[in-house]
């Protein structure tokens, strides 16, 4: 599963997540659709910056921590949802 969801993932983007995905190049793709943790590494080098920190509380992350999402699926829309609202 950890392996597929570096593909299946990025077919759930959608708005800013989406037009941001498919306007990197080729090469990006390839090397973030290897696996989950290197499609994370890429969406958070894009989208977890210093602005972005500056602008979270850690009240969310918290509360995420707190009741941690067990079906894979629930993960990879509530991945898909975060980045189109964070754009």
């Amino acid at each position: 599963m950890h392996q597929e969801l570096g593909k299946i993932v990025p077919q759930r983007f959608t708005s800013s997540a989406k037009t941001w995905y498919y306007s990197i190049p080729d090469y990006e793709h390839i090397k973030a659709e290897v696996n989950w943790s290197s499609l994370r590494k890429v969406i958070s080098g894009y989208w977890m910056n210093h602005h972005w920190l500056e602008n979270r509380s850690s009240a969310p992350i918290e509360l995420y921590l707190e009741k941690p999402v067990t079906n894979m699926t629930a993960q990879v829309n509530m991945l898909s949802e975060n980045l189109s609202s964070s754009g």
